[in-house]
C-alpha cells in the first residue's frame, strides 16, 4: 500500500470510528427538508439502539398557542418504516383531523425491520422499546411544547405494535399515562412464528421474550393499575372471533383492572378502517367514546 493509500485509508477509520462512537454516546437527530407526508415534520435519527438510520415523524396542531404544552400520542408502527401494507398511522391520524380535534402532538417512530418491540438480550442494537423511551420520548419533549409527565403522554399499538404499547405502558408508568390496543397478539409463538415472524431478531432469547409479555406484565402489575385507574382501551374489529384481544379482555375483566371496550365488526385489521379516532378518544378522555 502506497503511503497516500495508507492516510487515506487512516482517515475513512478515522471517520468511522468517530461516528462509532457518537452513536455510541447518544443518538444523532437531524430535521429532514422534505417529510415523506404532506403537512408533517420529519426528523432521521441514529440511535443507539437500532441499526442505521431511523425517521421519527410528528404530526403538530395547526395552529398553536403560544405558552401552551401539549399532550403526546405515540402511535407506534406494525411495519418496518412509518407506512406499509397496512396503511400508514400518521396519515390516518391526519386524514381525521385529531392533532386539532384533541389539540395534540402525534408522533409515529419507525424501525428498521419489522418491530415486534422488546428489546433483544443478545443484540444492543436491536432494542426497539428503549429506543422509544430514551431517544424518542426525550427528543420529543426537547423539541416540542409537550406536555412532559405520564398525563401528557399515550401509546395506541395495532396487531403486533400492541406488544410494544403495552410492554410499554406497563414498564413505565412514570413515563407513559395511557394505552390504547387494536387487535392486539397476545400469547406465546409457536416456534414457527418465533424463527420466520421476527420474533427471534426482535427479543433475543424466549426467556427474554416471557419477561416481557404482557400477560405476565398485568398479572405482575394488576393492583397498581386497580388503584391508579390509569386509561386502557381495548379495541376489536371483525368478523370473527380475536384471539388477542379475546384473551386480553378476559385477562383484565379476570383481574377487574379498569379498562374501556370498543367493539365494530366492520373495522378491518389496518390502520385505515375506522378505529384510531376511537382509540385517541378513549386515551385523551379516559372513558369510552360514542360509537358511530
Amino acid at each position: 500500500m502506497s503511503p497516500a493509500a495508507g492516510r487515506a485509508r487512516g482517515v475513512v477509520l478515522l471517520v468511522l470510528g468517530l461516528a462509532a462512537t457518537a452513536k455510541a454516546a447518544g443518538p444523532v437527530i437531524t430535521r429532514d427538508p422534505e417529510p415523506g407526508t404532506p403537512g408533517t415534520e420529519s426528523w432521521t435519527v441514529e440511535s443507539p439502539f437500532l441499526p442505521g438510520a431511523n425517521k421519527i415523524e410528528v404530526l403538530l396542531p395547526d395552529p398553536r398557542e403560544k405558552g401552551r404544552a401539549y399532550p403526546v400520542v405515540y402511535l407506534l408502527p406494525v411495519n418496518a418504516g412509518t407506512k406499509g401494507d397496512w396503511g400508514h398511522p400518521l396519515e390516518e391520524a391526519r386524514r381525521h383531523n385529531l392533532a386539532n380535534r384533541h389539540q395534540a402532538i402525534f408522533v409515529v417512530p419507525s424501525f428498521p425491520v419489522l418491530p415486534w418491540f422488546g428489546d433483544s438480550a443478545t443484540d444492543p442494537q436491536m432494542r426497539q422499546n428503549r429506543h422509544v423511551s430514551e431517544v424518542v420520548v426525550p427528543f420529543i419533549d426537547r423539541t416540542y411544547p409537550t406536555l412532559a409527565k405520564p398525563e401528557g403522554r399515550a401509546l395506541i399499538g395495532f396487531s403486533k405494535s400492541a406488544l410494544g404499547a403495552l410492554q410499554l405502558f406497563l414498564l413505565e408508568p412514570d413515563r407513559f399515562g395511557a394505552v390504547a390496543v387494536f387487535e392486539n397478539w397476545y400469547g406465546v409463538p409457536n416456534d414457527l412464528q418465533w424463527n420466520t415472524w421476527g420474533f427471534a431478531e426482535c427479543y433475543g432469547t424466549r426467556a427474554n421474550y416471557d419477561a416481557l409479555d404482557p400477560q405476565k406484565l398485568l398479572n405482575a402489575n394488576k393492583d397498581r393499575l386497580i388503584s391508579a385507574q390509569r386509561p386502557l382501551a381495548v379495541l376489536i374489529g371483525g368478523p370473527g372471533p380475536r384471539l388477542g384481544t379475546d384473551l386480553l379482555l378476559l385477562q383484565l375483566r379476570g383481574n377487574g383492572i379498569p379498562h374501556v371496550e370498543i367493539r365494530d365488526a366492520s373495522w378491518g385489521h389496518t390502520w385505515t378502517s375506522g378505529w384510531l379516532p376511537l382509540a385517541v378518544t378513549a386515551v385523551m378522555d379516559g372513558d369510552s367514546p360514542a360509537q358511530p
